[in-house]
């Protein structure tokens, strides 16, 4: 995204976000570029975190969506099995569950910034 300044019909100043670039014009002809300041990243670099952390937290709704339709199917499995497979199934249930639990966690506890171990 860029943000210019016109006076007369002619860009003055510009804001380039896209490679956080600053120019300055006079009479047309480029007077000044250089990179954004502290001032003028600080709201970008604020922005990008917002947004990964809308992402994380849409990816972790869907793994909570898709946990708890799992874990319906699991306690709603009635067929009878062999010792050996329920030792199985109760092993693979114990990790479902814990990287389910992560996941809530950082639901819960709004730590967005990863969604490892879920």
């Amino acid at each position: 995204m860029s943000r210019r300044v016109y006076d007369g019909g002619v860009v003055v100043e510009e804001w380039d976000d896209d490679i956080r670039t600053y120019r300055r014009w006079d009479d047309g002809a480029l007077v000044e570029e250089r990179p954004y300041d502290e001032f003028e990243v600080s709201p970008l670099l604020e922005a990008e975190k917002c947004l990964a952390r809308e992402t994380a937290q849409s990816s972790l709704l869907a793994k909570v969506d898709a946990a708890i339709t799992a874990d319906l199917a699991y306690l709603d499995s009635a067929v009878p099995i062999l010792a050996t497979d329920r030792l199985a199934r109760v092993e693979a249930q114990v990790g479902r569950l814990t990287r389910q639990n992560v996941a809530l966690l950082r639901l819960v506890g709004a730590r967005l910034d990863d969604t490892s171990g879920t």
